[in-house]
């Protein structure tokens, strides 16, 4: 990017192929921006596109502007906003790292009235995503219709038509143009028309239809339009229970229930109570045991907001903001900015709120504040809850919703365990059968051709989980099932909580340290002794270590199931074969010595790839400093060391009577004043110069790290440890690397073929 016309000059990206590739259009010097009215990469403004006969009236008044396009104004006149230096600086924000360019637009500038603030703000977020904001402050009635005038090419800006490109457009209407390419302001539909992108359609697919709107702008050059009319709608009931509002039925200051019913019928009798709502298109959308902290992960609450995406629903209807969402700077989002630009109607009926009254807002401080309670409630809410699993395990009582194989839980009590009497004995079994030497496998072996019923198996039939779906209907004993057995020391009495993951207010689960784990003694009966657990452990990890056959982490898995790949003589394969008859996972087989060489070589190219990204984007960086800005700071410095120089001149007049206390001090302030000027945009510019050479050498130095890579021989403990998290292996000699690091513009999984 660019001070120069708020630019953007350069984006490097990969193709499929992992080339990368400058998909947007621009030239190699600074210079041929000025000398150029194709607005590449610029940001646009007072106003983009076309005014006809180049004269616009605001509070009845006329102000005429230049002819550029004939007998019409394009682009605001013939000295346009790319033509300018804006200031610029860097930051980062909740979506991203951002470049925010500003600058003054003084009244009459291109012949339109008022000072204008202008703010342009660049964000890339984690998701590939360029959002840019436009934001405008004037002290006049005025004309601001801005936009950035980027020209994209996926496939690289020196790759031809972009014709085959996919498009999707979330509006239902255009901007009508006359045979000037102005529009005239009549609305039109989109549908049964080339300009129909509400769903992905290769660009070129309709570009040479018979139709007037395509003949006339000689492809897509149109305005299109998000609003809604409001005339009818589509509308979408959403409704949500969490975990949390199952408990409703039993607090008595809750003043009403947040059941699904109760949601629905509140929602519908809004409906008939609303005229205007009256022969509209009704759909609902449900997502019942969900967290409202969270906008992702609800399947529902996904396909609604892909709907609104694509015009398909204009009306969102909920019982309150906290059933939407509890995480109020999202909610606020979403009233903002997403529902706005798709021109969708959100009504929250408890809220008393409806977008189309606040136009984009978020309906003032009371609605602003209401969201914040939600957050602070699920904030709230997570804490009291972590405390009460503290309290819970503190006192050796047994918190999960069903009880672990071989128990069961007491009838008068759900955090007291029982023995199972059919599922203890097996338990029992499986101990004495790991501590007189045979391995996890081949118990799990036995006890499938004997046909005892896994532990997921058991719970089905017992109606406590959902159905097995991997490997169908039925589930099997698994090595990997008997081996976490036997390190369970709850099997001897012992009742340890909090052992794994620790409650968070975001929904995220953490491992929690040895030293949180609660463990208290004797709250239940043990199925085995300790001496028997202690025995079985031993055996398991001599059986283990023989098994292992070399020492190092494994990094091969089976890609299929996930169980780590086991074997000798260089031969690794899934065990799950030995489970389950007719599984993929018989077709996962590996020689460790030839897929070590075909890991070593992807790693290679991976860093060579890396290496490229990272001189690629060094370079990128380099050209986002102009080539002015260095012969700026010369001439700051001579600028400055020039007024110095005047300085002396200016105290002797003073003190020679030739120039009174008066006029010396109304000097000396234009001189400060100046002087600090000066010096401040110097400072500014040699920042983002030191800023840049350090940028620079971080870049070297990932360079250099990557490098030392290149040269290795083997697949060391090393290299498996820092750079890969693990490899699966599928049929067919195929296996798939997923690295443990990220390359910022890469995938973390690579398929390769072995042998």
């Amino acid at each position: 990017m660019s001070d120069f016309g708020a630019l953007i000059l350069t984006i490097m990206f990969p193709n499929r192929n992992g080339e990368i590739k400058d998909i947007t259009l621009g030239f190699d010097e600074l210079k041929d921006y000025y000398n150029t009215d194709t607005c590449f990469g610029a940001y646009v403004g007072r106003n983009a596109n076309r005014i006809k006969n180049a004269c616009v009236m605001l509070d009845d008044k006329e102000y005429r502007l230049d002819k550029n396009d004939g007998e019409n104004n394009l682009h605001s006149g013939f000295v346009r906003s790319h033509c300018k230096m804006y200031d610029a600086r860097y930051g980062k924000s909740k979506e991203g790292n951002y470049v925010e360019f500003s600058r003054l637009s003084p009244k009459f500038e291109q012949g339109f009235p008022g000072d204008l603030e202008q703010r342009i703000r660049y964000t890339l977020t984690d998701n590939n995503e360029l959002i840019i904001d436009y934001r405008m402050t004037t002290n006049e009635t005025t004309v601001v219709n801005p936009t950035n005038h980027t020209y994209f090419n996926l496939n690289g800006q020196d790759s031809g038509s972009i014709l085959q490109h996919q498009l999707e457009i979330y509006a239902n209407s255009f901007l009508e143009i006359d045979e000037d390419f102005v529009p005239t302001g009549n609305i039109l539909n989109v549908e049964n028309t080339p300009m129909d992108f509400r769903t992905k359609k290769i660009i070129g697919k309709q570009i040479d239809y018979s139709d007037i709107q395509i003949s006339r702008a000689k492809g897509y050059d149109h305005n299109y339009v998000f609003t809604n009319d409001g005339s009818k709608y589509v509308i979408a009931l959403y409704i949500r229970l969490s975990q949390e509002d199952r408990d409703v039925s039993l607090r008595a200051d809750k003043a009403e229930s947040n059941s699904i019913t109760n949601q629905r019928a509140l929602l519908w009798d809004f409906i008939r109570n609303h005229e205007e709502f009256a022969d509209c298109t009704v759909i609902e959308k449900c997502d019942d045991g969900y967290s409202g902290v969270h906008f992702d992960g609800r399947p529902q609450f996904t396909e609604l907001i892909d709907l609104a995406k694509t015009g398909k629903v204009n009306c969102i209807i909920v019982k309150d903001f906290s059933r939407f969402g509890r995480n109020y700077v999202e909610l606020g989002d979403y009233l903002e900015q997403y529902f706005p630009f798709l021109g969708v109607r959100f009504i929250s009926v408890n809220d008393n709120y409806d977008s189309k009254d606040f136009e984009g807002t978020t309906g003032g401080l009371d609605v602003a504040f209401k969201n914040m309670i939600y957050d602070f409630y699920s904030r709230e809410f997570s804490k009291k809850q972590r405390i009460a699993w503290r309290r819970m395990a503190e006192k050796g009582e047994y918190n999960a919703p069903n009880a672990m194989y071989g128990y069961r839980k007491a009838e008068d009590n759900v955090h007291q365990l029982v023995v199972h009497e059919e599922t203890g004995k097996i338990v029992k079994e499986i101990f004495e059968l790991v501590a007189s030497g045979l391995s996890p496998l081949k118990v799990a072996k036995i006890l499938n051709e004997r046909g005892v019923l896994a532990p997921s198996e058991f719970q089905n039939l017992q109606g406590f989980t959902k159905q097995w779906s991997r490997y169908g209907a039925k589930c099997y004993w698994t090595d990997d099932r008997i081996r976490c057995m036997i390190k369970d020391e709850r099997y001897t009495g012992m009742m340890i909580s909090l052992k794994t993951t620790s409650f968070t207010v975001r929904g995220k689960r953490v491992k929690t340290p040895p030293s949180e784990w609660v463990r208290v003694e004797d709250t239940h009966e043990p199925i085995v002794s300790y001496e028997l657990y202690v025995k079985a452990n031993s055996m398991l990890r001599q059986i283990e270590f023989r098994a292992s056959g070399k020492s190092g982490r494994n990094i091969y898995h089976c890609g299929y199931c996930g169980r780590k790949m086991q074997g000798d003589k260089g031969i690794l394969r899934c065990n799950q074969r030995y489970l389950v008859k007719e599984c993929r996972c018989r077709s996962a087989v590996i020689r460790v010595e030839e897929t070590d060489k075909v890991v070593l070589t992807a790693l290679k190219q991976q860093i060579q790839l890396l290496v490229k990204e990272a001189e690629l984007s060094k370079n990128a960086r380099n050209k986002t400093i102009p080539y002015s800005e260095g012969a700026e700071i010369a001439t700051l410095i001579k600028t400055i060391a020039t007024m110095k120089k005047t300085w002396m001149p200016l105290y002797e007049q003073y003190t020679d009577g030739k120039l009174s206390r008066e006029d010396f001090l109304v000097e000396k302030k234009k001189y400060d004043e100046e002087t600090a000027r000066l010096e401040q945009r110097l400072y500014e510019l040699q920042s983002r110069q030191e800023i840049q050479q350090e940028s620079n050498q971080q870049i070297e130095k990932n360079i250099s790290q990557l490098n030392c890579y290149v040269d290795q021989m083997e697949l060391t403990e090393e290299i498996k440890e820092k750079l890969i998290d693990k490899v699966n292996v599928y049929s067919d000699n195929r296996i798939e690397i997923c690295w443990s690091f990220d390359s910022g513009f890469f995938d973390l999984e690579t398929m390769h073929k072995c042998g």
